[in-house]
């Protein structure tokens, strides 16, 4: 007979048997890799997203910006703009940039490379090269002959080239100015620039032409005019002789008195009634002309006077103020002149304008001497100085 087993004998062989047949699935669905999309209850933790791009890609543009503004601004540092020759070979070779750098200087005659000898002018201000080279002139003794230097500028468009023309021109003539030398240094316009540019036109009605001061005797004395420029000449002064060499360039025949004249003769006015604010001698296209700034009353005039006829080339005026009781502009700069003890002459950088504030009049006067900057407020309807200062 066999064996009787009771329920629980029957239930621990049968928990053996399926314990030894049926693998543990357990571990094999905890290891399992679900979708989050079939994972709502996020039993399963979910892959760690990837790294964005976007501050990668911005990077690398803003890399890409700088290597271009830093190509870019290269490019027109390290590029010529013009040339500036000086001297009739030329003797001095001048390259400049944009910027007015000097990015080389040469000289294709022996009295070019002794002017250059021992300067350094490579991405030297163009001002200060200039001032360098007028001194290495005066030392090695270009300038002793008197003669007129040629300046000439190439390589740039037809205005650049005028405008830098004139400014060279004018620094080279306050550089050999300040050097003592009686040479000058005469502008040289290529005739496509000559083709396209002419004097330019008066801004107000047609400029009546003034008689050629021709006679030594029309010259006025410095002494006449509260604003004239100090001039070497003698009180009664001769034309200056033509250049030796061969030029198609006029030098300047009269003094800056004479250019007054003709500019006063040209507006009705006397020595008496007006003060010079800016008396400079500028060229164009060859031909030597004077700029005349003056004030008289309430009137501010600007002149341009040729320098070798006399004829007065254009005109204009302003009128500062209608007000009749204010006090006249020269009568203002003449105050400020005496208190601090200078005559017009004996001024640089002369300014008179008339402004306002809170109302009141007043006239700003404003010049240099010695080395100082003055600075004045003078009232318009008494005279009264409000301000006077030094710098």
């Amino acid at each position: 007979m066999g064996k009787q087993w009771t329920d629980r004998e029957v239930e621990e062989l049968l928990r053996r048997a399926v314990g030894r047949s049926v693998p543990d699935i357990y571990t094999q669905v905890a290891q399992a890799q679900v979708s989050p999309l079939l994972n709502p209850d996020d039993i399963v933790p979910a892959p760690a997203p990837r790294p964005r791009r976007r501050w990668r890609r911005l990077a690398l543009a803003l890399c890409a910006l700088l290597v271009l503004v830093l190509g870019v601004g290269s490019f027109l540092y390290f590029n010529t703009a013009a040339i500036i020759s000086i001297g009739s070979e030329p003797d001095v070779e001048l390259s400049v940039n944009r910027f007015g750098r000097v990015l080389s200087a040469g000289g294709e005659s022996g009295a070019g490379q002794a002017i250059l000898a021992g300067l350094s002018l490579q991405h030297e201000e163009l001002d200060d090269a200039l001032d360098q080279v007028v001194a290495a002139m005066a030392a090695t003794g270009y300038l002793d002959s008197g003669e007129d230097v040629p300046v000439r500028v190439d390589g740039g468009d037809w205005k650049y080239n005028r405008e830098l023309l004139s400014d060279t021109c004018q620094r080279l003539e306050e550089a050999a100015g300040d050097a003592g030398s009686g040479s000058h240094f005469v502008a040289q316009e290529d005739a496509a620039a000559q083709g396209n540019a002419s004097l330019p036109a008066a801004t107000s009605s047609p400029a009546p032409t003034a008689a050629p001061v021709s006679t030594p005797s029309a010259a006025p004395t410095p002494s006449q005019y509260p604003g004239a420029v100090p001039s070497a000449a003698a009180a009664t002064p001769t034309p200056a002789p033509a250049p030796s060499h061969a030029s198609s360039h006029a030098s300047a025949t009269l003094t800056a008195e004479q250019a007054q004249a003709a500019a006063l003769s040209a507006a009705g006015l006397s020595a008496g009634d007006v003060l010079f604010e800016q008396v400079e001698l500028d060229w164009y296209q060859g031909t030597p002309h004077y700029d005349l700034e003056f004030v008289s009353g309430h009137t501010e005039y600007e002149y341009e006077v040729d320098a070798v006829t006399g004829t007065v080339l254009t005109q204009h005026s302003a009128s500062m103020t209608a007000d009749p009781s204010v006090l006249a502009a020269q009568e203002a700069g003449q105050t400020a002149l005496q208190h601090a003890g200078y005559a017009a002459g004996e001024v640089q950088d002369l300014e008179v304008e008339l402004d306002e504030e809170d109302g009141a009049l007043y006239y700003q006067v404003e010049f240099k001497a010695g080395g100082i900057e003055y600075e004045y407020e003078i009232g318009a309807y008494d005279g009264s100085i409000y301000k006077a200062e030094q710098d």
